[in-house]
């Protein structure tokens, strides 16, 4: 038997991994990224105006990160004429 030989080839660096983002997030943690309290999403949500969730058990819910971009998106404005976010019962 003959052996082949072979170069010893340098090896390119690899760029370090990037981390991909979660698809689900934990309440708290959409909490934190809208800026809201977690009783403050926790009453958007029983008032159906907040993100969309998803319930992952009987206990616990999440949200996902394209239903929490999508929302934040809805509820942007331009200017204070354009905001709709009003108080219910409140002055306009």
């Amino acid at each position: 038997m003959h052996r082949v030989k072979t170069r010893n080839r340098p090896t390119l660096p690899t760029a370090p991994a990037v981390p991909t983002p979660p698809l689900v997030v934990s309440e708290p943690e959409a909490a934190r990224l809208v800026g809201l309290g977690i009783r403050t999403m926790q009453q958007l949500r029983a008032d159906g105006a907040g993100p969309p969730f998803v319930k992952l058990t009987s206990r616990r819910i999440g949200y996902s990160m394209t239903g929490l971009q999508d929302w934040i998106a809805s509820r942007s404005a331009r200017s204070t004429s354009d905001a709709t976010v009003r108080l219910i019962g409140g002055a306009a």
